[in-house]
C-alpha cells in the first residue's frame, strides 16, 4: 500500500515472511534526489499465513501540524500487534517524535534536515476499531505529514496480554529509495 501526500512524499509498507535462506542485505534503490529513510521491523509470534490482520490503513494531512493522527483501523481478531507510522518534511536536523499515549516508540529517525520518522507499536487485546493515535513532532517548522496505521496477527496460541516479541527495528536514511 502506498500513501502519498502532497509536499511530503509518500510512505509504503510491506510484509514479507522470513525463510530458511534471506539474503545478508536488501536494496532500495531510485532517485539519486530523493532522501528516504526505511524502516525493518522484525516480528515474532505473528501468523504466518495472514500476517496482516488489517491496513494498512493511510493518513496524514498537507496542512502543517506538530499533531500527526494515525487512522483508525478494525481488527477481526483478538491480540494483534497495531504499527503506526509518522513522517513528515522538517526543517530541523534535531527534530523527533513524542509517540503517542499507550504506544512504543520502535524508531524515531532524523534524515538530516528533511524527513523525520517514527515508528510504533501497541499490543490490542480485543477485535474492533483502534482508534487513531497521535503522535507529537517537536522538530521546528513541521509541514505536512503522513502516516499509516497496520495491525499484525497473532500466531494460533499467543494467548491476551502475551508481550510480543520485535527484535530492535532497523533503520537507514537513504538518498535514493525504489518503491
Amino acid at each position: 500500500s502506498t500513501n502519498t501526500i502532497a509536499g511530503v512524499g509518500f510512505a509504503k509498507a510491506w510484509a514479507k515472511l522470513a525463510g530458511g535462506s534471506e539474503p545478508t542485505t536488501y536494496t532500495f534503490g531510485g532517485s539519486a534526489s530523493a532522501t528516504s529513510v526505511v524502516t525493518l521491523v522484525c516480528l515474532f509470534d505473528e501468523d504466518t499465513a495472514t500476517p496482516v490482520n488489517a491496513g494498512p490503513v493511510n493518513g496524514g494531512s498537507s496542512t502543517a501540524s506538530n499533531s500527526h493522527v494515525a487512522p483508525t483501523l478494525t481488527t477481526t481478531v483478538a491480540n494483534t500487534l497495531l504499527l503506526a507510522m509518522f513522517a513528515s518534511v522538517v526543517q530541523n536536523a534535531s527534530g523527533s517524535y513524542n509517540p503517542p499515549a499507550g504506544m512504543t516508540e520502535l524508531s524515531d529517525v532524523n534524515a538530516g534536515s528533511w524527513v523525520q520518522q517514527s515508528v510504533c507499536s501497541e499490543a490490542i487485546a480485543a477485535a474492533g476499531a483502534t482508534g487513531t493515535r497521535t503522535a507529537t513532532l517537536g522538530a521546528g517548522d513541521v509541514k505536512s505529514y503522513l502516516t499509516f496505521s497496520l495491525a499484525v496477527s497473532p500466531a494460533s496460541g499467543v494467548a491476551a496480554g502475551q508481550a510480543r516479541r520485535i527484535l530492535a527495528p532497523t533503520f537507514a536514511v537513504v538518498r535514493a529509495a525504489t518503491y
